[in-house]
């Protein structure tokens, strides 16, 4: 298996998982069959560009990233973490909306 089969079958199924993703679920986002992104993910296929991007884009990452390699996972590390804390402030502030609704609604 050459380097970029590699690099790319270990960092899509991290992707994957960090996404709380099954590999169904990520097919069915690509249209793929749950077949050939197995296959895909234990390095047997090297998918086109179209499905690279496809793939990309259901991770919500740049096609790039699914070739970085251990040198250069602190750009996943990032990326998540500014997913985690995106989503935090998210929350935050619905609830705090939520709340502010709630009180306005009790005062009158």
């Amino acid at each position: 298996m050459n380097q970029f089969r590699a690099l790319l079958a270990k960092n899509l199924k991290l992707a994957r998982a960090r996404r709380g993703l099954t590999q169904q679920e990520l097919a069915e986002a690509c249209g793929l069959s749950t077949n050939y992104l197995a296959t895909i993910e234990i390095g047997g296929k090297f998918p086109s560009a179209d499905t690279l991007e496809k793939m990309a884009a259901a991770l919500k990452m740049k096609p790039y990233q699914l070739f970085l390699s251990d040198d250069d996972i602190e750009a996943f590390d990032r990326q998540e973490l500014i997913n985690r804390y995106t989503d935090k402030a998210k929350r935050f502030v619905l609830e705090g909306l939520d709340r502010a609704a709630k009180e306005a609604k009790s005062r009158k």
